[in-house]
């Protein structure tokens, strides 16, 4: 072996082992960056948020501006389970149904990837509270719009069956007052026939008048 092969020999051997030692130390360190996250994540995941949210890593197009791409860190379901993701998107704007979109959870993203998005985890906790309060405003409102609608459909139900809620039933009638019937009248008095002795107003007094020529 010449002196040429043997030095190239020895500076690959000594390299791998730099390589072997600067790889350990890399898995190492990216070990305690996916525990971190992992830490952050069981946060997130106890707060129940279900609240999608992406913030931008970093983002490039042509000069055309027709082509474009960009990274983006987020809290996200990705393959059935919520937590914070990562994903690379490209595409062309006149082409917009063809976009690709490569998404993993943090862990599971590529390393390069995952050093270009742990810086942005603050800026993903700001996206986060405001996303989770406007969403929080939108349910509200419609929370509300839902019930005014149920309210409706059920008087209409009852209105359909003939009840009409809107029209107070008229109030019970008064009584009728008993009737009293009036006092009955004093009887009328008994006619009393006067008495055959009394003399006749029309007789002449000494008897009746004997006709002329008469015994």
């Amino acid at each position: 072996m010449d002196s040429t092969n043997s030095s190239l020999i020895e500076r690959v051997t000594s390299s791998i082992k730099q390589l072997s030692s600067a790889a350990q130390d890399l898995n190492t360190v990216s070990a305690e960056m996916g525990k971190a996250i992992t830490a952050i994540d069981t946060v997130l995941q106890s707060l129940n948020i279900g609240v999608s949210t992406w913030t931008r890593i970093s983002s490039g197009s042509d000069e055309d501006g027709l082509s474009y791409s960009h990274r983006d860190l987020g809290y996200a379901k990705v393959t059935n389970k919520w937590g914070i993701a990562l994903r690379d998107v490209s595409g062309d704007n006149r082409y917009p149904e063809d976009e690709h979109c490569d998404s993993w959870l943090f862990n599971d993203a590529p390393r390069w990837l995952r050093i270009e998005g742990v810086a942005k985890v603050p800026d993903l906790i700001d996206a986060l509270i405001k996303n989770t309060l406007e969403t929080t405003k939108k349910i509200k409102t419609k929370t509300s719009e839902v019930n005014e609608l149920a309210t409706a459909i059920a008087q209409a139900a009852k209105n359909e069956k003939g009840w009409r809620p809107s029209i107070a039933p008229p109030p019970p009638l008064d009584p009728l007052p008993t009737f009293i019937a009036p006092p009955s009248l004093h009887p009328l008095p008994t006619f009393i026939a006067p008495p055959t002795s009394i003399v006749n107003q029309n007789t002449p007094f000494g008897g009746p008048k004997k006709p002329k020529g008469g015994k």
